[in-house]
């Protein structure tokens, strides 16, 4: 699965397969090649969100300064 097919998966999914991964590392359960290719999509999608808060923080301090 791509990360462009990942995200056109409904949220839902990407709840469920997060429960998934947590509940595989809590028991330190071997991941499949799958789970391991969608635990990095999380990552980079979870990391593109942070990235887009920092970055929509960052422009409202920029307005308040201009103005």
């Amino acid at each position: 699965m791509t990360y462009e097919e990942f995200l056109d998966k409904p949220t839902t999914f990407m709840d469920d397969m997060l429960k998934v991964v947590e509940i595989k590392n809590k028991y330190r359960l071997e991941f499949t090649d799958e789970e391991k290719e969608i635990n990095r999509h999380l990552l980079t999608y979870w990391e593109e969100m942070k990235l887009n808060e920092l970055r929509y923080k960052f422009e409202k301090c920029w307005e308040i300064e201009e103005n």
